[in-house]
């Protein structure tokens, strides 16, 4: 089964991002050299020293009063610099805010970086980002 990008979801805190247009997770190992003057080849040795995650998700700015499920834009900016619970989840249903059992991670993060862009004639648009601290479970 393919999951579609507007059925895999990030939540902050219980509520799905609004008028979300994409999310991101990462995922990575950090490495550390561990190669010493006893390696007679030119390759490195790396070691797995920790693990890291970040996220973030993109969405049009609106004003929709009668969407208190939804985190709007202007309602994230009181997020940033806070410790929130994240949660990527497959979604179905209504404005596919409905968690399904296929795919769900969770962790703390800290929400890093907020930005507005609103260009002339465009829809306006906004980034959140979040760090992370801890362990993303599946």
């Amino acid at each position: 089964m393919v999951i579609k990008g507007q059925n895999f979801r990030v939540r902050l805190n219980d509520l799905y991002i609004a008028a979300a247009t994409s999310c991101q997770l990462h995922i990575a190992a950090n490495l550390e050299d561990s190669s010493t003057k006893d390696n007679t080849d030119d390759w490195q040795n790396q070691e797995v020293i920790g693990k890291s995650w970040d996220g973030s998700a993109e969405g049009l700015v609106l004003i929709d009063a009668a969407d208190t499920a939804g985190l709007q834009a202007f309602d994230a900016t009181e997020l940033v610099g806070r410790t929130v619970t994240i949660e990527y989840t497959t979604t179905q249903g209504t404005k596919n805010r409905e968690a399904t059992t296929a795919v769900k991670y969770t962790g703390s993060a800290i929400v890093n970086d907020l930005s507005l862009t609103a260009q002339n004639r465009q829809n306006a648009t906004y980034n959140i980002q979040f760090q992370g601290t801890g362990a993303l479970t599946r």
